[in-house]
């Protein structure tokens, strides 16, 4: 059973680091998404390591990280549930969220909430909690609940949501099987491959819903991926060959290894883009904001009268933006009485196609 429990988490470690890079090519928009993974990331990488320790000093200190980025899973996971859904909450929540986060996160390194660590089962060491770790309970089972009440919400006015939350849904069941012990029940975190579906959810709702241009998208990916081999690469290289000049003095390597630690984020932007101008000669296809393809529309098609105008602006528009030649398009529009209350529905259905 702890092999299947050492495979499962580093399984859910590779699968949040993959889904971490793919949200690295997103933007700024995702940035708490992103967040969120690389501290799955973080969760996982500690819960080996004190299922692994050696010895029981090591592995409280492994545990007491691996309880705090465990609330900042539940604090993460309520923002990304805010920006997903796009509703707005009381900004008193907000406030209760990251405060609650911050105060749990410090006592996980107290003994208020872990007084240490303690064999169980086949498992040498899990963290030993206190009676006081029930607030995180109370703390993440309100914010889990609220988070995914504002998903489910959001589902009717944006259809992606609903596979960013059954994933969730299904990953917050994987996860929380993993504090079965904690409680002292005689339990395995069978679920805890469950974190790993998650990914592949959130993935397919990216990609299918076309949030970015697939081509795109694998481009940066490739582009980040062949910029961080050879980087490594050329590391491990250099090492070599210090030894075989027999230059493999302590001190130098580790002058050596600051040095190239600081010109490697240069040369990884420059790797970067010498990458993605290589794969985009590739390539008709370009990257393009929805936003920015909406003000143009917006902008340049209040003027149009003549519909083989539209035409011409709508396939200008799409080659030049997107890089994708189109030859013919139909136009549907709206029929709706001219009573006020039927107009009103007809401007808000209007207005939501547009933001979504």
């Amino acid at each position: 059973m702890l092999t299947f429990t050492l495979v499962s988490i580093f399984t859910n470690f590779v699968t949040c680091l993959l889904l971490s890079i793919f949200f690295l090519t997103l933007g700024k928009k995702y940035i708490y998404f992103l967040l969120f993974n690389i501290n799955l990331c973080i969760w996982s990488f500690f819960y080996i390591l004190y299922l692994t320790a050696s010895c029981p000093e090591t592995a409280e200190i492994y545990a007491r990280i691996n309880c705090a980025s465990i609330v900042f899973i539940t604090f993460l996971f309520f923002r990304v549930a805010i920006i997903v859904s796009n509703i707005k909450v009381k900004p008193i929540f907000n406030r209760i969220n990251l405060l609650s986060a911050l105060s749990l996160s410090i006592l996980m390194f107290t003994p208020i909430m872990v007084s240490g660590v303690k064999p169980f089962f086949v498992f040498k060491f899990i963290p030993d909690v206190t009676i006081f770790y029930s607030l995180y309970y109370i703390y993440t089972i309100f914010f889990m609940i609220y988070g995914h009440l504002l998903l489910y919400k959001s589902i009717k006015f944006n259809y992606k949501n609903k596979f960013i939350f059954y994933g969730c849904i299904v990953s917050w069941l994987g996860g929380l099987t993993t504090l079965l012990p904690y409680l002292s029940i005689p339990s395995y975190p069978f679920l805890n491959i469950l974190v790993s579906i998650y990914t592949t959810f959130v993935t397919y709702a990216l990609i299918k819903h076309r949030i970015f241009e697939n081509s795109i998208l694998i481009i940066k990916i490739l582009s980040k991926f062949f910029s961080i081999i050879i980087l490594i690469i050329s590391y491990l290289f250099s090492l070599h060959i210090f030894h075989l000049l027999k230059l493999n003095n302590q001190n130098f390597e580790i002058i050596f290894s600051l040095i190239y630690l600081v010109s490697s984020f240069e040369l990884y932007i420059i790797l970067c883009n010498k990458f993605d101008s290589i794969f985009e000669s590739k390539t008709t296809l370009r990257s393009y904001e929805k936003e920015n393809l909406r003000y143009y529309i917006n902008k340049k098609f209040l003027d149009v009268i003549k519909l083989s105008n539209l035409f011409n602006h709508t396939k200008y528009l799409i080659k030049s933006k997107m890089g994708i030649t189109i030859n013919s398009f139909y136009i549907s529009n709206y029929l709706y009485e001219s009573d006020n209350s039927n107009k009103k529905s007809f401007i808000k259905y209007y207005g939501h196609d547009i933001k979504n």
